[in-house]
């Protein structure tokens, strides 16, 4: 028996974080409703097999973080186990940016409140380590872009041509489920492929939720939906409201 060296193990971790098309977008489209975004465009390229951009509008990367901004859990979200008691965002392991890397080429292009118009756009190798900084102009938020999607896991690079309707039919679903819960925040989900471009996902900002809804799955369903309303404290206090 002998040790697997770090850049292996880290490799083996991050295809268990990072398992197909569907949680790649979904751990990039939490850190941007982490960062109180209230537009979030998923974008991407023949389905994903070319690249998958995920642009908002958020607070953006403070510059204090690029350096460490996908090293393994490294977080700005807890910073100790009681933490998570309190914790009130998606993510918290500091585990999505850092498995990324791993798994595909990672640019982020950011700025925040006080450095727009102008931001930086920074690349990552894949052990995560900065590796290029440019200063370019953006607006406040931060564009993630994914390129070459499991092109360092042939079986898995193999197994996502294959299949990509079937993994992008379960994105789509996964982005609308989102975009539902999401009352505060434009979402969309655009596909460009070599015969035009198609946009599987938009929403605007609703008050009522039900409009929300009917918006994504479609004002065809509604005589079949039903109100749900209940409160209980016997487990503590509890509501659904639906």
């Amino acid at each position: 028996m002998q040790a697997i060296d770090a850049a292996t193990v880290h490799r083996l971790c991050a295809g268990q974080v990072i398992v197909d098309l569907a949680t790649s977008v979904k751990e990039l489209l939490e850190n941007s409703l982490d960062a109180q975004a209230t537009h979030v465009e998923v974008k991407l390229k023949d389905s994903g097999l070319t690249s998958i951009t995920i642009t908002d509008n958020g607070h953006g990367i403070d510059t204090s973080s690029f350096s460490t901004l996908c090293r393994k859990h490294w977080t700005s979200k807890i910073s100790r186990f009681e933490d998570l008691e309190h914790v009130s965002t998606f993510g918290f392991r500091g585990e999505a940016l850092s498995s990324l890397c791993s798994v595909a080429q990672v640019t982020i292009t950011t700025a925040t409140r006080d450095s727009a118009p102008m931001g930086t756009e920074l690349e990552y190798n894949m052990s995560g380590e900065l590796t290029k900084q440019t200063q370019v102009a953006r607006e406040r938020g931060t564009t993630v872009r994914l390129t070459q999607l499991f092109a360092k896991w042939p079986v898995r690079h193999q197994d996502l041509k294959k299949n990509i309707r079937r993994e992008y039919l379960r994105l789509v679903s996964l982005v609308e489920q989102y975009a539902i819960i999401s009352d505060n925040v434009r979402v969309s989900l655009i596909n460009q492929t070599r015969t035009g471009t198609v946009t599987h996902v938009r929403t605007v900002v609703q008050s009522d939720r039900l409009t929300r809804l009917l918006s994504v799955i479609g004002a065809s369903l509604r005589p079949h939906m039903a109100r749900i309303q209940h409160e209980s404290t016997q487990d503590g206090d509890v509501k659904i409201d639906g």
